[in-house]
């Protein structure tokens, strides 16, 4: 998939129910200059935070982000 968005509710490709955000955040893929790129959009009313490092505009592996009550890692496999 291009497009995935987490969050809890209907509409949401990954339901976590007990999630602690207003609105679901989306990682999607996007092509630039030939090379795929992840990267993360928030949703409104919050801003997701990333674990040991400065947020930056494309998710590389390892990037740990927290949303809510939640932390994520990102692996590129």
């Amino acid at each position: 998939a291009r497009d995935l968005v987490v969050g809890h509710g209907s509409g949401c490709a990954l339901n976590i129910r007990d999630i602690n955000i207003p609105e679901p955040f989306r990682i999607f893929a996007r092509r630039e200059h030939g090379e795929v790129r992840i990267m993360l959009q928030a949703g409104k009313g919050y801003t997701l935070e990333f674990v040991k490092a400065e947020p930056h505009e494309y998710l590389v592996d390892g990037d740990i982000f927290k949303a809510g009550n939640y932390s994520f890692r990102y692996n590129r496999k």
